[in-house]
């Protein structure tokens, strides 16, 4: 604690507090500096408590100094009158003002240790029946598990927030789950790295050739490469780098941990072909259910509809369909299951309207969805009817007894539908396609439309593709661009990239292309751009111009970007309330977006109706207040839902004036720019770049180095993804 100032007091009052995150604003009374302000991430404190802080001291605009807690110590009150206070603020359930002065009464200096030992003897204050006394001494002896358990973590180089996960997770059972194994801390819901975790247990005294080290090496590999894609290993590829990771010269004690593992059912190993594969549970589980449902649905009847109905969905929606669309309308129309792929221009829309339309004319109630908010909304709007999120269709939960995800619909509420259309199937990862399947009802048909030459899902799995190879779903893949779209410089631009060409880089129409190889040169001019130029020559809000950048990094990419159209687009006023949050500024009036999936946050419509919770990685929306005292953010999304950010959430969010390609996926925007700048060889892919340039909407303009688009398209290397989806399916039909 050498580089952090000392400071301790007597809690006066609790100012703000979240019980998810623990982030806290309260007075403390200090003997050395009277009365302060203290924030940080300080669980359950109450009046009358007592704490020893380190941290430092930091000057906010609006309420002065304050003192930013890094860690603490705390003691339970020992006075009587503040043993009343701290009972009094409402820490327990049923005990008010008047009842906690009652039993200091009684019990005086005594009072907590007879509600943490002897809770019946409370029976002796007036009004104390049986049930009661217990369900208060329950509630005590909870609160001081949790301090004991987040007392322990915090001495042992663990965060506060992890220890109240870890709390929402295990309850009561939480300290005996850490001393028993705080391996388990490798889980990705906790947020700790395996060398972080790994320090913690040796700091308790687990030697470096325990087996529990072993076997959370292998689980952290697993879940670590399932951000990168993987469903799962290869048993030699797993071993290897588990046992790199932790400096072993050979594979050995990692071979005998995966037998334990694999022998307790935690991982799952099955020779697929020529490979010896290697699974989390959990993951074994949703493939092998994808792969049976997608080939129940498949063999299915079909259902007959006549020349007749489509000619009168022609007739109705004014169109003539090449043979492609009308494979693929018959099919979407009759078929138990429709992949539908195909670039931009080639008419996927116009084909799910017919599908939409001629389903609507047979009774039948059709459901459209879609990964992300924004895809959902430009799916909407374009077929003229209500489209989904697949969260919200699926009634996304949040568990407070095992502190996950679940959904509410599944195979005992199916979602109400006969047939599902969904959207940037290629965005679905495999776990959120099996709960998609879960979800199905008996006899619901699906429709599902993607690009398989975008960028693949964040998450584990392969799902468009492995559709696709699998040859055992009826698909249709739309090729002519039609004459609208061959009017569109971005949308030729798009197959010229994906065909391997360089795009004519003239500027013409909806496609602009601005030469620019200085990096300094690249961002003042999206400045420029973005506040003044094409906000001026189009007549629209900045708020209708997107950057999209291959990288974070870089004096071009997102990050330094963000910070010079903030500056441009939304600059420090007296009438804007901010908020440093790191190195990072947030105002009222910022573009943000949610960087990861979060199903803790509860969100209301702007007419004050509640919305559920959940704001998932994507999502885009705009800061409308900030309190400046509690240091909360509020933030309104897309679909007019808001949400309330703490300081100790702000993590999860960034300015998204510039955001990358990756996270632009699943979106189409009305103007787009999009900077082209040296970066890692991984980003500078073909395939990025026809994604970057089908977000764009209305107009696109490309500023950056023609010789680093030559470089982007001639590199169309494919980055393997272990997923054995397509071999599932393949062989449950050759078994048929």
């Amino acid at each position: 604690m050498d580089n952090y100032e000392h400071l301790e007091g007597r809690v006066l009052a609790v100012i703000f507090s979240n019980a998810n995150n623990g982030y806290t604003v309260m007075k403390l009374d200090s003997s050395e500096n009277g009365t302060v302000t203290v924030v940080g991430t300080i669980p359950y404190a109450a009046p009358g408590e007592y704490f020893e802080l380190y941290g430092y001291w930091a000057q906010h605009r609006s309420y002065g100094a304050q003192f930013k807690a890094v860690q603490f110590e705390r003691w339970l009150p020992q006075d009587p009158d503040d043993i009343a206070d701290y009972l009094a603020s409402g820490v327990l359930d049923g005990i008010g003002p008047a009842t906690a002065r009652r039993i200091v009464e009684q019990f005086g200096i005594e009072s907590l240790d007879v509600l943490l030992n002897t809770p019946e003897r409370l029976q002796q204050i007036r009004g104390f029946t049986q049930a009661r006394a217990e369900k208060i001494g329950a509630q005590f002896r909870a609160r001081m598990a949790l301090r004991r358990m987040l007392e322990f973590i915090s001495e042992n180089g663990l965060s506060q927030e992890i220890g109240l996960r870890i709390y929402r997770r295990y309850g009561e059972q939480a300290l005996a789950q850490i001393e028993n194994n705080p391996y388990f801390l490798v889980d990705p819901y906790f947020g700790v790295s395996f060398a972080a975790a790994d320090h913690f247990a040796r700091s308790m005294g687990i030697s470096d050739d325990a087996p529990q080290r072993f076997e959370a090496a292998l689980r952290f590999v697993l879940f670590h490469n399932m951000a990168n894609g993987h469903v799962f290993l290869p048993a030699e590829k797993l071993c290897r780098t588990a046992a790199g990771m932790l400096d072993l010269g050979d594979t050995q004690y990692m071979e005998t941990a995966l037998v334990q593992l694999c022998q307790r059912g935690e991982l799952v190993r099955e020779t697929l072909g020529p490979v010896d594969a290697c699974y989390l549970a959990e993951m074994h589980e949703a493939e092998l259910y994808c792969a049976s449902a997608i080939a129940s649905i498949a063999a299915r009847p079909v259902r007959k509809v006549g020349d007749a109905e489509f000619a009168q969905a022609e007739r109705r929606l004014g169109i003539r369909y090449d043979a492609h669309q009308r494979e693929a309308i018959r099919l979407g129309t009759s078929s138990p299951i429709l992949v539908l792929t195909g670039g931009p221009g080639t008419g996927k829309t116009t084909t799910v309207r017919a599908i939409l339309d001629i389903a609507q004319a047979q009774g039948l109630h059709v459901v459209l969805a879609a990964p992300t908010g924004r895809a959902a909304k430009r799916l909407g709007e374009l077929c003229n009817a209500e489209a989904r999120t697949l969260h919200r269709l699926l009634e996304t939960l949040y568990s407070e007894a095992s502190a996950t995800c679940e959904f509410a619909r599944n195979e005992e509420n199916p979602i109400d539908a006969d047939l599902i259309i969904v959207d940037e199937l290629s965005m679905v990862d495999l776990s959120l396609f099996a709960a998609l399947l879960h979800a199905l009802p008996e006899q619901c048909s699906l429709v599902l439309v993607g690009d398989p030459d975008q960028l693949p899902a964040v998450g584990p799995g392969n799902v468009l593709k492995d559709l696709i190879a699998c040859g055992c779903v009826p698909t249709v893949c739309l090729q002519t661009i039609f004459r609208q779209a061959q009017e569109s410089h971005i949308v030729l631009a798009a197959h010229d990239v994906n065909q391997g060409n360089l795009p004519i880089l003239k500027s013409s129409g909806d496609f602009f292309y601005m030469k620019r190889t200085n990096p300094a040169d690249i961002a003042s001019t999206v400045v420029a751009l973005c506040s003044k130029r094409l906000p001026s020559y189009f007549k629209v809000d900045p708020s209708q111009i997107q950057v999209i950048c291959p990288s974070k990094k870089h004096e071009s990419g997102t990050i330094a970007l963000n910070s010079a159209l903030q500056d441009a687009l939304n600059p420090a006023s007296p009438q804007k309330s901010e908020l440093n949050f790191g190195d990072r500024i947030f105002r009222q009036g910022d573009r943000v977006m949610q960087m990861r999936n979060d199903y803790t946050l509860l969100l209301h419509y702007l007419d004050g109706r509640e919305a559920g919770a959940g704001v998932f990685n994507g999502d885009i929306g705009v800061i409308t207040n900030i309190d400046t005292q509690t240091q909360c953010v509020q933030v309104c999304f897309d679909d007019e839902r808001e949400t309330t950010y703490t300081p100790e959430l702000l993590s999860e969010l960034e300015l998204a004036y510039a955001i990358t390609v990756h996270k632009a996926q699943g979106s189409e925007f009305p103007i787009t720019v999009l900077t082209v700048f040296q970066a890692d060889r991984r980003l500078l892919s073909r395939n990025l770049l026809y994604t970057a340039i089908t977000r764009a909407r209305q107009q696109l303009v490309i500023v950056g180095s023609d010789e680093v688009l030559k470089k982007m398209i001639a590199n169309n290397v494919q980055h393997k993804r272990y997923s054995a989806l397509h071999y599932r399916i393949r062989a449950i039909f050759n078994e048929v």
